[in-house]
């Protein structure tokens, strides 16, 4: 098939757009990827001169979700200036300012342009409506608790880490030698795995059966990991647990991580959730002094600023209060540099059209019984009331009448805790 160049200024670094004369087609060539149209779908006359609007047309026609969003696009070293007009599910169509078109962009490779105080105020309103969810549910209200479509269909992790299930459970099973419990429960962090064997996470002496129980599990077709992280699979799983040191710094994250990250199979991710868990076990671990921003953190931070630093997320994190100021910190606690980090990467999942449905999981409460008369049932019509940092169950007619919350309820030993934290908290400067 002879192909020849329609037009010079259509061609790009990615690729060009040339027709066969013979077939009347046109193709917009992108690397060794081919999209393939009918020139009478652009013009009335075989042969006839493409323009840079004829050809544009045609992909607005053809290709994902009209979009015009100014944006820099990544190829190679250098980066390049033009406009999104379509995005798909993972690609989309750039236009660049020389005139030229390249289709199968990944998105990946697309940084916007942005009004800085308009995405800012954007993520905000993420955050405040994010949290306001979790406070109409634990307020007893019926579901949807937003008018968010996707707020409301599809799972999101909390403003704090700490309401997280993953984390409540974790800071209820878990013993005093944390580190050891966060990386063995971190790295498959599935409740299921450790529900169905003793519910709690293994101590080092009991690492033996829950290995046993491990395999088992995979033996009997169950899911051993979480579906939400890419995972390493369970041997490796199991030489990375059993090589690890003994102990990592608990006095300073910034050393922990270090340590943690020269451990095989432990990449900057699993690093970073296994010294959050440090540093919220601690009353002495300040969150506002480090923080390790994550593969989701940095793109919600370009997507926001067009780049990604620490810096800028310091500059959230400082600029929280006076934007959002009908938010209701949790427990009196203001959103801090480790929260804002975890919101940046919730931020960016709420743009991903690739995300996990919402599906309760309330049904893993339903065996717990209170604490204070141990019985599971319903008293004087007042269900079970929970910890809302570990799960603590209680009826509401056994504890005092003024200790009855509206809001948020935190079970003496976590209040503690958690006051005592908060007041130590630093400011950024």
């Amino acid at each position: 098939m002879r192909l020849r160049l329609i037009d010079e200024r259509f061609s790009s670094p990615q690729g060009c757009v040339v027709i066969d004369s013979e077939a009347g087609e046109f193709l917009v060539c992108v690397r060794k990827e081919v999209v393939r149209a009918s020139v009478s779908s652009l013009v009335s006359a075989r042969g006839a001169v493409l323009s840079p609007d004829s050809i544009g047309q045609w992909l607005d026609s053809a290709r994902g979700t009209p979009v015009r969003r100014r944006a820099w696009i990544r190829f190679g070293r250098r980066t390049y200036k033009g406009t999104v007009r379509r995005v798909g599910a993972k690609s989309c169509v750039v236009r660049y300012d020389d005139g030229s078109f390249e289709a199968g962009v990944k998105r990946s490779r697309i940084t916007y342009e942005t009004d800085e105080a308009a995405a800012v105020s954007k993520f905000f309103a993420f955050v405040s409506e994010r949290h306001e969810m979790w406070a109409r549910r634990t307020r007893g209200e019926a579901w949807p608790w937003t008018t968010d479509e996707a707020l409301r269909d599809y799972a999101f992790c909390n403003v704090y880490r700490e309401l997280d299930r993953g984390t409540v459970y974790f800071r209820r099973r878990a013993s005093d030698d944390v580190y050891w419990c966060s990386l063995v429960y971190r790295l498959l962090n599935k409740i299921e795995s450790f529900s169905t064997w003793r519910d709690r996470i293994p101590t080092r002496t009991e690492w033996p059966s829950f290995k046993r129980h491990l395999f088992q599990r995979r033996r009997d077709g169950h899911a051993v990991f979480s579906s939400a992280h890419q995972t390493m699979g369970l041997d490796r799983y199991i030489a990375t647990v059993e090589s690890a040191p003994k102990t990592v710094s608990m006095t300073s994250p910034q050393e922990a991580y270090a340590q943690l990250r020269d451990l095989d199979n432990l990449g900057p991710f699993f690093a970073w959730q296994i010294v959050c868990d440090i540093m919220e076990a601690s009353v002495d671990h300040d969150e506002n002094s480090f923080v390790v921003l994550g593969p989701g953190a940095k793109k919600g931070l370009r997507r926001i600023f067009g780049k990604d630093d620490v810096d800028l997320a310091k500059r959230l994190t400082k600029r929280a209060p006076e934007i959002m100021r009908d938010f209701v910190p949790l427990g009196g606690r203001p959103l801090t540099l480790k929260n804002v980090e975890h919101c940046l990467c919730e931020y960016e999942k709420y743009h991903n059209p690739h995300r996990r449905k919402f599906k309760s999981r309330s049904s893993l409460d339903q065996s717990l019984v209170c604490a204070k008369c141990n019985d599971p049932n319903p008293k004087n019509d007042h269900q079970l009331l929970f910890c809302d940092l570990c799960n603590y169950p209680v009826h509401a007619d056994c504890l005092p009448s003024d200790t009855i919350p509206d809001r948020e309820w935190f079970c003496p030993a976590c209040a503690q805790a958690w006051h005592v934290k908060t007041s130590k908290l630093k400011h950024i400067s």
